[in-house]
C-alpha cells in the first residue's frame, strides 16, 4: 500500500497508443485527510482544463491516511503539514467563503475580529458556521462543497482584498490559497 493516497488526472490519456509525456512541473496539495479540502482539490484537478492550467503541469492531491501517521515521505514537508493541521488560525472555510461575490465586504469585514479569534461554539468554529449559513452545506460531510472550485476566479479576486502574506499574518485575516492557484494557472512551459 502506498504511504499516501494520491489523486491526479494529469496522466489520463485519450488512448493508450499515445506516447506518455512527462510533466515539466508538479504541484502537490497535501490534505490532512479532511473531506472538505479533499473534495475541493479533487474538483479543481478535474476542471484543470477549463481553468487553463498548462497541460504539462501535474497537480496532485496527497491525502494522509490513518495508517500513515509515521511516514517520512518527504519528511520535512509532512512534518510541517502535520504541525499545521491542528492550528485553529488556519481555516480552509475562509477560502471557500471567498467563492461568493462580495463575500469579503458582506461576510468577512464585518466579522473580522470573530474570524481571527475563530472561537468554537460546541464543536464548530465561527468560520465554519459562517460558511454553513452562506452555503447551507455541511462542508465536512457533503461532497457538494467541492463544486465551489467552479467559482475559483471569484475567490482569487476576493482574496486579493485581504492579506496574502503568510509571513506577516499575525492578527490579520490571511489567505493565500487563491494566490497559489493563480500562480499555477500562470505557470507556462519554459
Amino acid at each position: 500500500m502506498a504511504p499516501v493516497r494520491s489523486y491526479t488526472n494529469w496522466n489520463c490519456r485519450e488512448n493508450d497508443a499515445k506516447e506518455q509525456i512527462e510533466p515539466y512541473r508538479k504541484y502537490f496539495f497535501i490534505c490532512e485527510g479532511a473531506n472538505t479540502e479533499t473534495w475541493y482539490f479533487r474538483k479543481l484537478i478535474d476542471i484543470r482544463k477549463s481553468l487553463n492550467i498548462h497541460p504539462l503541469i501535474d497537480i496532485r492531491l496527497l491525502e494522509k491516511t490513518d495508517e500513515d501517521k509515521d511516514i517520512s515521505f518527504p519528511r520535512k514537508l509532512i512534518t510541517f503539514a502535520e504541525s499545521q493541521k491542528d492550528n485553529q488560525e488556519i481555516a480552509f472555510e475562509l477560502f471557500l467563503l471567498l467563492h461568493f461575490e462580495n463575500s469579503y465586504e458582506q461576510e468577512i469585514l464585518p466579522n473580522q475580529d470573530k474570524i481571527i479569534a475563530n472561537q468554537k461554539e460546541g464543536n464548530q468554529t465561527f468560520i465554519y458556521k459562517l460558511l454553513l449559513s452562506k452555503t447551507g452545506v455541511n462542508s465536512k460531510k457533503n461532497p457538494q462543497i467541492g463544486e465551489l472550485a467552479e467559482k475559483v476566479d471569484i475567490a482569487i479576486m476576493q482574496e486579493k482584498k485581504m492579506n496574502e502574506d503568510i509571513h506577516n499574518c499575525k492578527g490579520k485575516i490571511t489567505c493565500n490559497i487563491g494566490k497559489i492557484i493563480e500562480s499555477i494557472r500562470m505557470d507556462k512551459e519554459i
